[in-house]
C-alpha cells in the first residue's frame, strides 16, 4: 500500500457503518484498488445458526409377556 492510500477514509467508515445498521448486516467488505475497508459489528463473525435436534417419536412400549 503506498503512503497516499495509507489514509483512513472516515466518512466512507461512517457510511459503512450506517449501512449495517439500515440493512441488519454484520459486515460489510468495500474494495477498490489497493485499498480495502471492512466494518463489522462486535460478535458478528462468531454468530451462527444452529439448528436444534429433530424431535424423536415415542417408542410403544414392549407388551407384558
Amino acid at each position: 500500500m503506498s503512503k497516499e492510500n495509507e489514509k483512513i477514509d472516515a466518512a466512507m467508515i461512517r457510511e459503512m457503518a450506517a449501512l449495517l445498521n439500515e440493512t441488519g448486516l454484520g459486515e460489510i467488505e468495500y474494495e477498490t484498488g489497493e485499498v480495502r475497508i471492512r466494518v463489522a459489528k462486535p460478535g458478528a463473525a462468531a454468530m451462527t445458526a444452529i439448528a436444534a435436534p429433530a424431535p424423536v417419536a415415542p417408542t410403544a412400549a414392549a407388551a407384558p409377556a
